[in-house]
């Protein structure tokens, strides 16, 4: 987003150029502080003795940031969480991007100190048990890292890559991960998963610790891995633990 400084001549009082992007962004952030908790009520200044839910009233907040700017992708995005829009095939990639170019820098001490994450270990401890342990997998020559954020994952499948590629969305997101972990990929690629593992077939091993959460539809890209994996390729990714209210909306 960009800013203009204000000159001598410039009145703070004056409207903004562009009031309605202005005001989608107002209108998204308001949604955000509405589904902080998503079970907390919220009252009304027209009714304040029956309150609602606020995660209606955060669809109400995204639905007006999307009136206002139809090209605010955060907003749509929430709007067709907090519905369960079934016909949204998967978050944009111009919201992966612009969620993991914000969040480059802080994401890593988030994720795993912050929250403790560890499932890119978990990942690699299943992958283990499923060769019978880990003095028995075999090296691959062709290792496609999907969503590879800071290496995390890349980091774990290393010693058994000969040629490990991490591919994400986010260009800022994988300088960190040059930063933090200095040529653990052979190659870095900023683009679309299901277009990279179509373009570097034979693949022979694709690895993906929460990075397909973000696909709504996987037909598309379990298309492309088939296509993309060569023969004897193996795959090892992750799933969402949800509540059984969420599985069933």
């Amino acid at each position: 987003m960009a800013y203009e400084l204000l000159t001598e001549h410039d009145n703070p009082t004056d409207p903004p150029s562009e009031p309605r992007f202005i005001l989608s962004q107002l209108q998204y952030r308001i949604g955000l502080c509405l589904i902080h908790d998503p079970e907390r009520n919220c009252a009304t200044t027209t009714d304040p003795q029956t309150p609602v839910s606020c995660k209606e009233m955060a669809t109400h907040a995204f639905a007006i940031a999307v009136q206002y700017d139809s090209e605010n992708v955060l907003a749509k995005h929430f709007l067709a969480t907090v519905t369960a829009d079934a016909t949204m095939k998967r978050a944009e990639n111009s919201y992966v991007k612009q969620l993991f170019d914000d969040y480059a820098q802080n994401f890593e001490h988030s994720l795993v100190e912050e929250l403790g994450y560890d499932g890119y270990a978990r990942l690699r401890r299943g992958f283990d048990r499923s060769f019978g342990g880990q003095e028995s997998v075999p090296i691959f020559s062709s290792v496609i890292d999907a969503g590879c954020g800071t290496g995390l994952v890349g980091e774990q499948f290393r010693n058994v890559s000969s040629h490990l590629i991490g591919v994400d969305l986010s260009e800022a997101i994988l300088d960190e991960a040059e930063k933090l972990r200095p040529k653990l990929y052979d190659e870095r690629i900023v683009g679309d998963v299901i277009e990279i593992i179509r373009q570097k077939k034979p693949v022979s091993l694709i690895v993906a610790a929460d990075s397909f959460i973000y696909f709504g539809d996987l037909v598309p890209l379990f298309d492309s891995i088939q296509e993309g994996l060569g023969d004897n390729g193996y795959i090892a990714f992750t799933l969402e633990n949800v509540s059984n209210e969420d599985e069933s909306t």
